[in-house]
């Protein structure tokens, strides 16, 4: 992907506001959110409700890992995030 072509979406945002969570991510990859794609977001939307095929839930253990050696590991991408102002 060229430089620029890649952003983060907040999970809390895209939830609480998905059609200007959508929005924005158009502006941030420089593409317009015509009336089509407008429409076929509150049409994804209107469709979609969370947890509509249950809860999932899990943790790292159930993957082998230990929550202790993921955050060790993430710890630099969650420090250039904070830096850049992002709750991680």
């Amino acid at each position: 992907l060229e430089p620029g072509r890649v952003h983060d979406v907040d999970y809390d945002d895209l939830i609480a506001d998905p059609m200007g969570t959508v929005e924005r991510l158009f502006d941030g990859v420089g593409l317009p959110f015509s009336t089509e794609a407008q429409r076929a977001v509150a049409d994804e939307v209107g469709q979609r409700s969370q947890h509509r095929f249950g809860k999932h839930e899990y943790s790292v253990e159930e993957f082998g890992l230990r929550e202790e050696a993921v955050c060790e590991r993430f710890a630099p991408a969650r420090a250039r995030l904070r830096a850049l102002g992002a709750p991680a």
